[in-house]
């Protein structure tokens, strides 16, 4: 893994952010090249949060959890533009591990930092 690199992980969260927005309105107007390409895009974008992000097991959690919740809207997205039947099966998997992450980042945090600081990690919770 990259060491941890505040910078980077706010960088590439608000382009997997981006990127994710781009990949929701290109299903919705069914633009099937445009959301298969950014279903990868956001899905890189995300990855690369989980590489920078810090090395505890909250942080990590938020971030994984982040990863997971953008493959299961690209697995969603591909298999409803693309007529693949297995592509919610697979998002419904994601969002199971989504879940978890949310738990275990939570969970290990309690004591810490409190359920409002951690989801403040995830963009999409963020005001």
């Amino acid at each position: 893994m990259q060491k941890p690199n505040k910078d980077l992980y706010i960088r590439y969260e608000i382009i997997t952010t981006l990127l994710w927005f781009v990949l929701d309105a290109s299903w919705l107007f069914g633009w099937r090249w445009v959301a298969n390409t950014f279903a990868v895009l956001a899905t890189l974008a995300a990855l690369l949060t989980v590489l920078y992000a810090e090395r505890d097991a909250s942080n990590l959690a938020a971030a994984f959890g982040v990863l997971g919740w953008v493959l299961m809207n690209a697995f969603w997205v591909t298999g409803d533009i693309n007529g693949m039947p297995w592509g919610v099966p697979a998002a419904k998997v994601c969002a199971g591990g989504v879940l978890v992450c949310l738990v275990v980042a939570i969970w290990v945090s309690r004591m810490r930092d409190g359920v409002m600081e951690v989801l403040g990690r995830i963009r999409r919770f963020k005001f």
